[in-house]
């Protein structure tokens, strides 16, 4: 019997992103791992489930068989997924996803004898300074000139994404303006250029033409509302759910 490998996206793709910071993945290799998470959601995460090549090469543009296989080498060499291939070229190959988070909360006893709840609060504040620092980088390199590239982004990248920031009415000429909003909505701000950046550099970026920017806010305040309903909820949860959201528009638009 195919037994459940029940997952929490939200801590599954919390845990995958932040192993990307030190352990980088192409771009192929991360869509890839997005449309297996989407489609072994769909089987309600079944241990184990079956996948063609051709719907997964048919999730990604431009996506080839040799270009599919290099992706998947990439995720199975990183222990990110488990894979057997199917016996001929008519048998879809199984998959298992590789839970990335623990279940089991494990608690140290500390010398200062720190309580849980400060523990906790402490790794949030933590988490939350390591992804508005990136926040900070990316919105520097946009608005002041600097550098881009502890966030992946050349000098050749501003220029394109001040046009994208601009057509989505996102892009101020004044950024002192910033300085007269409220703290929260500067925030906003900011994770809606990370969000940009992140398409902009992954194989979909051809949908950032299609993007509007009514379809663009509503689906961030919507994100924002569902996370934060939640309690000690991280700024990075708020990124990671809404780049699923969007990864999903983009599916739906490529598909129409």
């Amino acid at each position: 019997m195919n037994t459940k490998n029940k997952i929490d996206i939200q801590k599954q793709l919390s845990e995958f992103y932040s192993i990307l910071d030190f352990k980088p993945l192409s771009a192929n290799a991360i869509s890839i791992y997005l449309v297996l998470l989407q489609i072994a959601s769909k089987t309600d995460w079944l241990y184990e489930f079956k996948v063609t090549n051709t719907i997964l090469m048919s999730k990604v543009k431009g996506l080839n068989i040799s270009a599919l296989q290099r992706a998947r080498n990439e995720l199975i060499n990183n222990q990110y997924i488990f894979y057997k291939k199917g016996t001929n070229q008519n048998v879809a190959s199984t998959y298992t996803i590789n839970k990335l988070y623990n279940d089991e909360i494990i608690q140290f006893e500390q010398a200062n004898e720190q309580t849980d709840e400060q523990a906790s609060e402490q790794a949030n504040e933590q988490a939350d300074e390591h992804i508005i620092t990136k926040l900070n980088l990316l919105f520097n390199y946009i608005y002041k000139g600097g550098s881009g590239e502890k966030i992946g982004l050349t000098e050749n990248d501003r220029n394109n994404l001040i046009l994208i920031y601009s057509r989505l009415e996102m892009y101020v000429k004044d950024s002192n303006i910033y300085e007269l909003m409220p703290k929260e909505r500067v925030l906003d701000e900011k994770i809606m250029f990370w969000a940009i950046k992140e398409i902009y550099l992954s194989p979909h970026k051809i949908y950032l033409n299609l993007l509007t920017r009514d379809k663009f806010i509503l689906k961030y305040y919507k994100t924002k509302k569902y996370i934060t309903e939640k309690e000690n909820y991280k700024i990075k949860e708020i990124i990671d759910y809404f780049m699923v959201c969007l990864h999903d528009e983009m599916e739906n638009r490529r598909k129409t």
